[in-house]
């Protein structure tokens, strides 16, 4: 069976094989890297107390608002070209590197000369030359991760993923163990991803070999007009994203920053399925985009059928255990992030659907309408946060972000439905009842004192009955899927 498990999880065999393979490396990746990431971001969180860690993550969201500058869309461009026109494949992958380059020096120079100039928090400024080299390499390693999801190996983005983190949290550790610093955690960052970087580019040699030689400029037309509404999207999105933190350091204290930091990184680790999902279906999708678009309606339905199935009881679950969640992740000091931290939650049911449809957007290439509902996003976003923080603070910002994906949700899918005439509907009851009967033994359990733990693994295991019990589609689906790759003799199919 162990060689069975190898060659299903080391080889692409068929299309359904292939999307569960990278969805499996991919999310084995990010998950394992993120908690691991994850203990270093709540251990710093504890240690450097609300205030500081306030000022740790103005500074990172300040010079993530000038990455509108590095994400042009150059990523999603090669995972795309490079996927689907293999004769020219080293020529798109040697000019997007040029180009992306080119960009990422561009971005740290702003970061380091112009960034201070924004800082509203004084003793975030010192950190921004740290920050600058840290998106730089983060920049560098998702462009390698664009590579690898053209040939379809996301194996080699979960070993680089997990390289990082690990390092990251072994040095940032020993820098908080003997100093409570934030520019040696920020050093800790900047070393972990700089050695996972230069990792994965060394994997990925092979497929960059002969950059100079292969760079062709008149490649850089096409891809202008190509990646001009995902460079629309990728500014918008850097003001959608931190708007939040930025516009509270104007008007709000590091501390406030601090606890809406809290509230914001357990949902942003939610955030990451879907992504993972999108991701490892985004090739296929663009090979069936115009050629089959019946077999790419069917897989984006399954797909979003399955975000649901884990999105909604996230949602209900969560939002009833949040003193407790905020409590055991950062103690007593991060109270005020609980009210934050639950509206912030209801927004994974309109983020899960919405990441998968989007990506079916960019593989008709239709990305122009996500540039338009991007663009009405940030507007929105920031004219709201002004509206709302200086009277409501961090409760303020919550509310923003859940409308803001809320409006932006119901665009998209309209707009797809134009395209693709899919639907989902039909797979809600079932988990809505199930969720409905979840949350009801989960707010029995938190009444009656049971341990935090307890409760999650007592109510997981009801939800999976009951969706058993009425017989849901999916989870039947993923069962027998998963009983068949254990089996010795089993096709790969499902």
């Amino acid at each position: 069976m162990l060689a069975r498990l190898r060659e299903f999880l080391l080889h692409n065999k068929n299309t359904k094989q292939t999307i569960a393979k990278n969805t499996i490396w991919l999310s084995a990746g990010q998950i394992v890297s993120r908690l691991i990431r994850a203990i270093i971001i709540i251990y710093a969180a504890r240690i450097l107390g609300s205030s500081n860690y306030g000022v740790f993550t103005y500074a990172l969201s300040l010079a993530a608002f000038f990455t509108i500058f590095v994400d042009i869309g150059i990523n999603q461009i090669t995972t795309r070209e490079a996927s689907k026109n293999h004769d020219l494949k080293q020529h798109y992958l040697a000019t997007t590197l040029v180009i992306k380059l080119i960009l990422i020096i561009l971005t740290a120079l702003l970061i380091i000369f112009i960034a201070p100039s924004f800082a509203s928090i004084e003793k975030a400024k010192p950190l921004l030359l740290l920050v600058a080299i840290l998106i730089s390499f983060e920049s560098l390693r998702d462009y390698g991760y664009a590579v690898v999801r053209s040939i379809e190996k996301m194996q080699i983005e979960a070993g680089v993923n997990i390289l990082i983190n690990s390092g990251i949290v072994v040095l940032g550790l020993t820098a908080l163990l003997f100093k409570s610093n934030i520019e040696l955690l920020i050093l800790s960052f900047v070393i972990g991803t700089g050695i996972g970087t230069t990792t994965l580019f060394w994997l990925i040699r092979h497929q960059l070999k002969s950059t100079f030689v292969n760079f062709r400029i008149s490649l850089i037309k096409p891809l202008a007009r190509s990646s001009w509404p995902f460079a629309i999207m990728a500014a918008m999105a850097a003001v959608t994203t931190n708007a939040d933190i930025i516009i509270l350091g104007w008007f709000r204290t590091p501390t406030e920053i601090g606890w809406y930091a809290a509230a914001q990184k357990p949902v942003q680790l939610l955030y990451l399925l879907p992504n993972l999902i999108a991701v490892s279906i985004f090739p296929t999708l663009s090979r069936l985009a115009h050629n089959d678009n019946e077999s790419l309606r069917k897989i984006l339905e399954k797909a979003i059928h399955f975000v649901f199935l884990i999105c909604i009881p996230l949602m209900f679950g969560g939002m009833v255990l949040a003193p407790e969640i905020i409590n055991f992740l950062y103690g007593a000091d991060y109270v005020a992030a609980v009210i934050p931290f639950a509206i912030l939650l209801i927004t994974i049911v309109f983020n899960y659907p919405i990441v998968l449809i989007s990506y079916a957007i960019f593989a008709y290439d239709k990305q122009k309408i996500m540039a338009i509902y991007s663009s009405l996003a940030a507007v929105m976003t920031l004219i709201l946060n002004l509206l709302m923080i200086p009277n409501f603070g961090i409760i303020g910002a919550a509310v923003v972000s859940l409308s803001i994906q809320a409006l932006r949700n119901t665009l998209v899918w309209l707009s797809l439905k134009r395209i693709s005439n899919f639907t989902f509907w039909n797979c809600l009851p079932k988990i809505l009842l199930a969720s409905s009967i979840m949350l009801l033994i989960v707010w029995l359990l938190k009444l009656t004192g049971f341990n935090l733990f307890i409760n999650i693994s007592f109510s997981v295991l009801i939800y999976m009955g009951m969706l058993y019990l009425l017989q849901e589609s999916m989870f039947l689906e993923v069962s027998n899927f998963i009983k068949k790759l254990l089996k010795t003799n089993s096709p790969y199919t499902f």
